[in-house]
């Protein structure tokens, strides 16, 4: 634990934050932290590891190239799937949740791989993602071979990460294929999954198909009753706001889930209203043109009494 406190030590702005964070309402300690050694002591090596982590991973400048990889909204998104991630398995009794905050981090580090290291080729891929029907995964297979699941686990199995922070990388989008027998990964793997999911009610067009998504995989994988989803979906809001501040990530007008849904079921009643007028036209242009043909036909009527009359 020294020799770990003595290397974090070394980099002062990066001891500057992991001390900030570890002072805030983010862990919500009784007593004030004053050093590395303190943190690692009373968080816990695997809880500085993460903030490290953490502090790192989006502290990565984006690039030029791979112009249709947005890396500031991948941040947000990162790290609102990292806040959804630690709300969802607070809400699950008895279970571990010192490193689910990493975990849901670096669930989509294979995508930032991709654009860093082969920016052009991943930019053909996201133009195609733009436009064809599929889930991101299957096209990077379809185009690359392989997608940024298998990607982020290798480079971070090289890396030396353990099964807790590896595994929910490679099973984010499907925590069914995991096998094993470690509780701990399986939870943690579903919170990611999960995380994911609720994400994709904020930046999604299909927001209240991903909610009711949520709701009842929620309910499936962890047994969450509506009383523990509804204080995730309250909370979230807010918990992102906080944990942006302490990672010094700037986000911009972000609403809540409530706001989210209410703006899409107005657009949804607007929609139906304008598809009622339009409906309502249809129907009259339709008793229109029967009166119109009734006419005509007496009309014809009348010209085919007056021929034989004629004749």
């Amino acid at each position: 634990m020294s020799d770990i406190a003595d290397l974090v030590s070394k980099d002062i702005a990066l001891s500057a934050r992991i001390l900030k964070v570890s002072n805030s309402a983010f862990y919500s300690v009784p007593q004030q932290i004053g050093s590395i050694n303190q943190a690692v002591s009373i968080l816990g090596i695997n809880a500085v590891r993460s903030l490290v982590l953490s502090f790192s991973f989006l502290s990565i400048k984006g690039g030029n190239k791979c112009d249709l990889f947005d890396f500031q909204k991948f941040w947000e998104r990162s790290l609102a799937s990292a806040v959804a991630s630690k709300l969802i398995l607070d809400q699950v009794e008895g279970a571990d949740t010192e490193e689910i905050f990493i975990s849901g981090l670096l669930q989509n580090l294979g995508a930032l791989i991709f654009a860093k290291t082969f920016p052009e080729v991943y930019n053909k891929v996201l133009s195609v993602i733009e436009d064809e029907q599929g889930t991101v995964a299957e096209i990077e297979k379809k185009m690359l071979g392989v997608d940024h699941c298998l990607i982020g686990y290798e480079v971070a199995k090289s890396w030396g990460f353990p099964d807790v922070l590896l595994l929910p990388i490679l099973f984010h989008h499907d925590p069914s294929q995991y096998s094993g027998q470690n509780l701990k990964i399986k939870t943690t793997t579903k919170a990611v999954y999960l995380a994911d999911i609720l994400i994709n009610i904020t930046s999604s067009p299909a927001r209240e198909e991903n909610h009711k998504l949520f709701r009842k995989e929620a309910k499936r994988l962890l047994g969450l009753g509506s009383a523990a989803i509804n204080t995730i979906l309250s909370n979230l809001h807010y918990q992102v706001d906080q944990a942006a501040a302490y990672f010094g990530l700037n986000i911009k007008n972000s609403k809540s889930i409530q706001e989210i849904l209410q703006e899409a079921n107005i657009k949804l009643s607007l929609l139906n209203l304008n598809y009622d007028q339009i409906n309502q036209q249809l129907v009259q242009a339709k008793i229109k043109l029967e009166t119109l043909t009734q006419e005509l036909q007496e009309k014809n009527k009348i010209l085919a009494n007056l021929a034989n009359i004629e004749a």
